[in-house]
């Protein structure tokens, strides 16, 4: 209320319903990795510590490269590609990524480690800024699944600093979502969504005065993907306290 928020429930509320608990992360590890390791595309332990993955999506395929914790491509690597066409749709990494990028497909992209989203996540079957119509086939799930780390950051690079759009069920089992320094700097635009956030602690993404004016970080600007109770993102965790039947009631963003 002291944000001067109005929200409307359109379809109604219960109260006292049981609450739907996040997987934990060994359980994504035992579906998810699985299938990534068998019929998907894993990407093992770079090695040193603080190394990631920078990764893009391209249209049907992404490409990968390892960094050191210096941002300097790791000694020797190799700028490697991935055709969608190819795989199941389960992509695992055993290190951080950075991702950005547009997806032609349908993948579902596990992290045993943080996910930084350092420029726009979209469909290439979506308008920027009018999102998926019902006709769009793409479908994207990201999952931070590390059981230490396991945070999903909307980095604060020159591409987030005015306006970020994203599309995809963004889940973060173990910490928060969060934009990187919410609490600093000007105001950054919007945040854009087209899908769903779900952290097992907290989503923060702005920082308010008293009178509730937005003093850093992004306004919201959230949309529900409707297309996702009948196209879920390839082998995306479900809680073991529902099915499929209930998808519905679970992707509707979460808003803190």
């Amino acid at each position: 209320f002291t944000m001067g928020s109005n929200p409307t429930f359109e379809r109604g509320y219960e109260v006292g319903v049981e609450q739907i608990d996040l997987p934990r992360p060994i359980d994504v590890r035992g579906t998810l990795k699985v299938k990534a390791y068998g019929g998907g595309k894993p990407y093992d332990k770079i090695g040193p510590n603080g190394a990631y993955w920078k990764v893009e999506l391209q249209g049907d395929f992404l490409t990968a490269q390892p960094f050191d914790k210096f941002g300097d491509p790791m000694p020797g690597s190799l700028v490697e590609v991935l055709d969608f066409a190819t795989i199941n749709g389960a992509i695992w990494f055993n290190d951080d990524i950075q991702l950005s990028g547009i997806l032609d497909g349908e993948i579902t992209i596990g992290v045993d480690g943080d996910v930084h989203i350092v420029d726009d996540i979209l469909y290439a079957g979506a308008s920027p800024g009018s999102g998926p119509g019902l006709d769009c086939d793409d479908v994207l799930g990201v999952v931070a699944a590390g059981q230490s780390q396991g945070n999903i950051i909307i980095d604060y690079t020159p591409a987030n600093e005015n306006d970020c759009e994203l599309h995809g069920v963004f889940m973060a089992l173990s910490n928060t979502i969060e934009a990187e320094d919410y609490q600093h700097y000007q105001p950054r635009g919007e945040l854009i969504l087209y899908g769903g956030l779900m952290a097992q602690s907290a989503i923060h993404i702005a920082d308010y005065n008293n009178g509730g004016v937005l003093k850093s970080g992004y306004y919201r600007n959230y949309h529900y993907d409707s297309r996702v109770m009948t196209l879920p993102p390839p082998f995306f965790p479900f809680a073991s306290n529902f099915s499929l039947a209930t998808w519905e009631e679970v992707v509707p963003v979460v808003v803190s």
